[in-house]
């Protein structure tokens, strides 16, 4: 009899807690609610500072309506105007997502610390900062595509007409 298996055929072993997370997997049917929850915050985010870059880009090129009509009027082509703030967009592109990626990291650091889980070392996985960086970069050009674009199709001739006074203005 000490030969004899204590568990039926086909019987398998498992622990309470692989049964529990068995039964929530079973339950949920692989659905990651939170998860999801935070990609539809991220999302809202980035749609939140895309408007934000736009509008902060229709206001620089409406206040350097001038400066891009006179360097059209010494013979700069539309294309050379564009580049030149898209140019920009890139730069501060690559400013805002590397400070975005180190605040980030700053962040997770300072919660892993706060509570005890930073003695395990903070994993910062390349691809993920990468995709984050390339993500940051993406939505400020996308976003200040359009208003480059209206904003740099200034007439040469414009640039030499005088600035309405208030009073003109208003009227």
């Amino acid at each position: 009899e000490a030969d004899k298996p204590l568990l039926p055929p086909g019987a398998t072993v498992q622990t309470a807690s692989e049964i529990r997370a068995k039964a929530v997997q079973d339950m949920t049917d692989g659905f990651e609610a939170f998860r999801n929850l935070l990609w539809v915050f991220a999302a809202i985010a980035a749609v939140v500072g895309m408007i934000t870059i736009a509008n902060t880009f229709t206001i620089l090129l409406a206040q350097r309506r001038r400066q891009i009509g006179l360097l059209r009027a010494v013979g700069a082509a539309g294309s050379q105007v564009r580049n030149r703030y898209l140019l920009e967009a890139v730069a501060l592109g690559v400013l805002g997502a590397g400070l975005g990626v180190l605040l980030g990291i700053g962040l997770a650091a300072t919660g892993a610390a706060i509570t005890g889980s930073l003695y395990w070392g903070l994993a910062l996985p390349a691809a993920d900062l990468t995709v984050a960086f390339a993500a940051g970069l993406l939505i400020t050009v996308v976003a200040a595509f359009v208003p480059v674009f209206r904003g740099t199709r200034v007439r040469p001739l414009e640039a030499l007409q005088p600035e309405p006074s208030t009073d003109e203005r208003r009227r």
